[in-house]
């Protein structure tokens, strides 16, 4: 049983509770990238990727430090170059790609 003090404050903690408040509005950078359905500009990372951090925070939980910092590596190297893929693709054609003529490559066009 609540004394007359207490009731009245947990009258008051109903009352505001029942009162709804509307929410302010999000910023439009947050809003556009979540829930609104648009979609963003890079893609999902592969699940190499995610895999490689869960795995680094499970080995980290083991007490296996050597392996998480190996797993860290490898999995900031993968990350690294799916980050950059489309530059690499870029240069890569453009260093190596066959029809790019011997004296465009010497000109270092």
């Amino acid at each position: 049983m609540l004394s007359s003090q207490e009731q009245e404050i947990w009258d008051d903690i109903e009352r505001f509770w029942a009162e709804e408040a509307e929410e302010p509005p999000l910023p439009e950078a947050i809003h556009s990238a979540w829930g609104s359905g648009v979609a963003r500009d890079e893609p999902e990372p592969p699940a190499v990727i995610v895999a490689g951090a869960f795995s680094i925070v499970l080995l980290l939980l083991f007490g296996e430090a050597r392996a998480a910092l190996g797993v860290a590596f490898a999995t900031a190297l993968a990350w690294t170059v799916w980050h950059h893929t489309q530059q690499l693709a870029a240069w890569w054609t453009q260093t190596f790609s066959p029809t790019v003529a011997a004296d465009e490559r010497r000109d270092g066009a």
